[in-house]
């Protein structure tokens, strides 16, 4: 695996001393590099389109390698620049040549402290490579760890050309196992709506896990898997019964609870993790019951508490508002309730998020939209009053598919908004409102009618209350804290129950 560094130009010069320095791009980024550090000498440039031998610039001639014969030449004294902006998709191609394995890794528009990107985009390619890096290249001190453990693995699905695997929710579980040992085992998406080619590379991934796993190993699965990908049951039996690999079930969504996109092929991956996995780590003690009801032993169950949302920059200056913020999908499919938030014409309400559409403010004297944020930038937008954790189709209770599922689930805008430091208002009969009210972070209310007036006899004195609550568990959201202990006690079952 590629080691990416994540250091400034004159950091890099040190590092890159004494070696050989190649670039991967010819384009503009590359002119533009050593047009700005002249008295850096570059070995060669990689061009995954070259046809030439070498690159004529400003009266000097590179010489031009393709990605084939740079593994020929290269040697353990190189290092690498990635001259292109599609830094991931380029990481993702180096990551599977192993004879690359280990080799450091900069990005040019970081080595250039990111001159001439717009602020908000600047903040998503530096959080961008951030996140490469600790994926990547383990920082062991964050977990406590001197090095990578041993028989200890990740399953990372994902597209081809982006390296997608899901949500920020996966993106996180993702970061914080890698830094705390787990080494990434990257499987290609499959799925009937894709090409027999895709399909081909994600059976030859799934065999080359059994391969290359050893016996007693940890496996960790995130359930669901992205989107359409199919899951070969003979691989993972075959990983328990002849390797006797142990699995921990990381459970993101329960189908038919959620009952959205309750399909038998769902129910199929379910049953499959129900069947393999040793211990589940599962949303809340809610949700806990109900896989006990399904015969799970207690003792393999661990509640999550809540999800953690890492690398952001919050605004810390929140503004005493009597309203509150949704920021979420806003499909009128999932959230119908939206549209009836007009009723309540004295409670001022803030939108954030996609699929917005005109019918929901329409008319409406106390409903604002402010657009759509990526999620590196949205937590620095929340500033004032409450976040509202709501769904379904009513405003006098959550009612519906959606609705009902927060009887048992987790949602993640509640950890948006408390690692943003926003305290919370949620629905009293949600998995969640314990923990809430447990720490302090919010309120609960039955109905979305009851919330003007509460606002309207709350004070500044007590919102700073809610505020501080917020702000105190915000730092162990963007840490990672609640995966890491669940994780250890996962880790802690399986050492009880193979002993």
């Amino acid at each position: 695996m590629i080691a990416v560094r994540d250091c400034n130009l004159e950091d890099f010069k040190q590092q890159a001393e004494e070696k050989k320095i190649f670039c991967f791009g010819a384009g503009k980024y590359f002119r533009k590099f050593i047009s700005d550090n002249p008295e850096i000498f570059i070995f060669g440039v990689i061009d995954n389109y070259c046809q030439d031998k070498e690159i004529d610039f400003e009266n000097k001639k590179y010489p031009l390698y393709s990605l084939k014969e740079f593994c020929e030449v290269y040697s353990q004294n190189s290092v690498l620049v990635v001259t292109i902006r599609a830094f991931e998709e380029i990481i993702d191609q180096l990551d599977k040549i192993r004879e690359l394995d280990g080799i450091s890794c900069f990005w040019s528009i970081a080595l250039d402290n990111y001159k001439d990107i717009e602020d908000e985009k600047k903040y998503i390619l530096k959080n961008q490579i951030a996140e490469l890096s600790k994926r990547n290249h383990i920082n062991s001190q964050k977990c406590g760890l001197s090095k990578k453990k041993d028989g200890c693995y990740q399953i990372w699905e994902y597209y081809e050309r982006n390296n997608y695997g899901g949500s920020k929710a996966r993106i996180d579980i993702c970061n914080v196992l890698a830094s705390c040992g787990y080494s990434i085992k990257k499987i290609h998406c499959s799925g009937k709506e894709l090409n027999s080619l895709q399909k081909q590379l994600s059976q030859l991934d799934w065999e080359e896990l059994f391969d290359s796993i050893e016996n007693d190993a940890i496996l960790f699965m995130q359930h669901p898997a992205p989107q359409i990908t199919e899951l070969p049951e003979k691989v993972f039996y075959r990983m328990k019964n002849e390797k006797h690999v142990r699995f921990i079930v990381m459970i993101h969504e329960v189908e038919s609870l959620r009952k959205q996109y309750d399909s038998c092929y769902r129910q199929k991956e379910f049953n499959l993790m129900l069947s393999i996995g040793d211990v589940f780590i599962v949303h809340n003690d809610v949700m806990r019951q109900f896989f006990i009801d399904k015969g799970i032993e207690a003792n393999c169950i661990i509640s999550l508490e809540i999800f953690d949302y890492l690398g952001i920059q919050t605004n810390t200056n929140k503004i005493f508002e009597r309203s509150v913020t949704i920021a979420a999908n806003l499909d009128l499919y999932k959230s119908p309730f939206l549209l009836k938030l007009k009723k309540i014409e004295h409670l001022k309400v803030h939108l954030y998020g996609s699929n917005y559409v005109d019918e929901i403010c329409e008319n409406a004297v106390n409903i604002k939209y402010h657009g759509s944020f990526p999620t590196e930038i949205i937590p620095l937008k929340l500033d004032r009053g409450f976040g509202l954790i709501w769904d379904g189709n009513s405003i006098e209770t959550c009612s519906g598919g959606t609705g009902e599922y927060l009887k048992y689930n987790n949602p993640h805008k509640l950890s948006l908004y408390l690692s943003s430091g926003l305290p919370v208002i949620i629905w009293s009969g949600a998995a969640q409102a314990q923990f809430v009210k447990k720490n302090k972070v919010g309120f609960c209310v039955d109905s979305l009618y009851e919330i003007y007036d509460i606002l309207k006899e709350m004070n500044e004195e007590q919102y700073c209350f809610y505020v501080k609550n917020a702000e105190r568990l915000s730092q162990n959201l963007k840490k990672g804290w609640y995966i890491k202990t669940a994780l250890e006690r996962a880790e802690d079952v399986l050492c009880q129950k193979y002993q």
